[in-house]
């Protein structure tokens, strides 16, 4: 399970400058406002930040105005804390934007908190939640007008997906480890 603490934007969507402390809100929070105030924005910006992806392309969610976006995500899952840094520039012309992320883990160290960067990020990343952007959004994310996606999936694409959700090869390995251990 991956716990949010805070997510800070800048430049995403309808987002100038917002911060979110998710840690203050309990165990449970719900977005509530009207019709673009930007609440599937801060959904797209948690799958951005550990993802590298949303709903639109990374071009479409730089806030109007704006050459740059980023997003930071600090997050809790099992016993370590993570810092997720993404960054995207629009390209010019006919050239694609550039994006780069940053992994850091917290050290536990008041004068050095984060310490230094973990490499591969995004890899590293996916390891850690233990699920990509088709994943997250068929599982954890109720996404507008895509509700009905896992829904309309064949059911070995469901049984697939849930199987990797929740790890059943490290609870198929147990299994056998209790097997062997009765034999």
């Amino acid at each position: 399970l991956m716990r949010p603490e805070r997510l800070d934007l800048t430049d995403f969507g309808a987002h100038a400058r917002s911060s979110i402390l998710f840690s203050l809100l309990g165990d449970a929070a719900v977005l509530v406002g009207p019709t673009g105030s930007g609440k599937s924005t801060i959904l797209d910006a948690i799958l951005y930040a550990i993802s590298g992806e949303c709903r639109h392309s990374l071009e479409e969610q730089v806030r109007r105005g704006a050459d740059t976006m980023g997003v930071e995500l600090i997050f809790r899952r099992g016993t370590g804390r993570y810092r997720v840094v993404r960054k995207y520039k629009r390209g010019g012309g006919k050239r694609s934007g550039t994006s780069v992320v940053e992994l850091f883990m917290d050290t536990g160290n008041p004068l050095d908190p984060w310490g230094e960067p973990l490499k591969p990020a995004a890899e590293r990343i996916q390891q850690i939640i233990g699920a990509d952007y088709s994943l997250l959004t068929a599982t954890s994310f109720c996404l507008q007008g895509e509700s009905a996606e896992f829904v309309k999936k064949r059911p070995a694409e469901r049984l697939a997906a849930y199987r990797k959700l929740v790890h059943a090869e490290h609870w198929a390995d147990y299994l056998r480890s209790a097997r062997a251990e009765l034999r």
